[in-house]
């Protein structure tokens, strides 16, 4: 690569051999990890909007990971910086980023040239790597707003826009809603709830999933009505919607999930029942009660210790173990407990 010496470079290189041996060690320790944006974003002294104009061949490595040794290569990119979303050089460089790519397909990723997005770099003694193989950047929307506040903060909003960029693609939409999903912070939910308001469509439910699986309610009709009416939809994203109901904290969601109990569905049971548990709230009593005769057994658990630990009954709140080694007694206590203590009960549900 031939760069004019006026422009100032911070080589992230290291120098090898024709054929030398690379460590790699992500950020949480081992490869396959989901990405977590608020640590990629703690762990990184540089985070930049740009693009990497050029890429090069370095040579030939091993690459060393907790599952063993693969073979791979080394690799450059040139970044061109556009924004600092955390930290800054000093005059503005031409950054030379190095990542390292297997042979065979493996869960690191490259950087392609011309590929525009946010780079998360760290600095070593002398040099900068890139944070976490596995997600070296995130889509970014070109030409997008000049964003300010905390670094993390300035990540969510550059991740927002390329969730509601009329030309963003399939797989920039699903890397920018996954990696909000990760961030617990409330300018990351604003801005989920943003692009709900502004999404339509499938997305739109994408975004609804989400929020719920993050005990937000916003997304809750749109998903009672998704798993009300789920003729067409495909296994796959029924599936995550009733999974996403396990979620929900929020004793407001008790309403919706008394009615998705009716669907008398078992995915969508469970995930209720997990939810009416975890509101900890005496209205979830009634419905929780009636899932004491569920054929299955997850949900009959999930039955017996929410009534125990919404009543403040420890000795009636068993471990799982417990509850399977015994679990007719403890469905005896509750049907019994139930009886007057829930007038509205109907034991006659029995399929619930």
């Amino acid at each position: 690569m031939h760069v004019a010496s006026k422009v100032h470079l911070i080589c992230v290189t290291v120098a090898f051999s024709a054929y030398v041996t690379f460590r790699v060690f992500p950020t949480h320790g081992a490869l396959g990890h989901a990405i977590d944006v608020a640590h990629l974003v703690e762990v990184s002294d540089i985070v930049l909007v740009g693009q990497a104009t050029s890429v090069n061949d370095e040579g030939l490595l091993t690459i060393e990971t907790p599952s063993g040794s693969i073979p791979g290569k080394r690799l450059l990119a040139a970044v061109s910086p556009d924004e600092f979303l955390k930290g800054s050089v000093e005059p503005p460089p031409l950054l030379l980023v190095e990542f390292l790519v297997p042979e065979a397909p493996f869960a690191m990723r490259g950087i392609p040239v011309g590929q525009y997005g946010i780079f998360f770099l760290q600095k070593g003694t002398s040099r900068y790597r890139i944070s976490d193989p596995l997600y070296p950047f995130l889509p970014v929307v070109r030409n997008g707003r000049i964003s300010s506040g905390p670094p993390l903060d300035r990540v969510i909003a550059k991740l927002g826009e390329t969730l509601i960029f009329e030309r963003s693609t399939e797989v920039e939409i699903t890397s920018a809603l996954d990696a909000l999903a990760t961030i617990q912070r409330d300018s990351a939910t604003q801005t989920l709830r943003h692009a709900l308001e502004t999404t339509s469509g499938e997305l739109q439910l994408r975004i609804a999933r989400q929020l719920v699986a993050h005990n937000d309610i916003t997304g809750l009709d749109l998903v009672e009505k998704a798993l009300t009416h789920s003729a067409g939809s495909s296994e796959n994203v029924f599936l995550n919607l009733a999974g996403s109901l396990g979620g929900l904290k929020d004793p407001k969601a008790i309403p919706a999930l008394k009615r998705l109990l009716e669907t008398h569905d078992q995915h969508i049971i469970k995930g209720a029942a997990i939810a009416l548990r975890q509101s900890r709230s005496a209205d979830a009593l009634e419905p929780l009660s009636l899932l004491l005769n569920n054929s299955d057994e997850q949900v009959r658990y999930y039955s017996v210790v929410g009534l125990g630990e919404i009543t403040g009954q420890d000795e009636w709140t068993p471990a799982f173990n417990e509850f399977r080694e015994h679990e007719a007694k403890y469905l005896s206590y509750w049907r019994s407990w139930a009886t007057p203590n829930l007038p509205r009960n109907t034991q006659n549900s029995r399929d619930r």
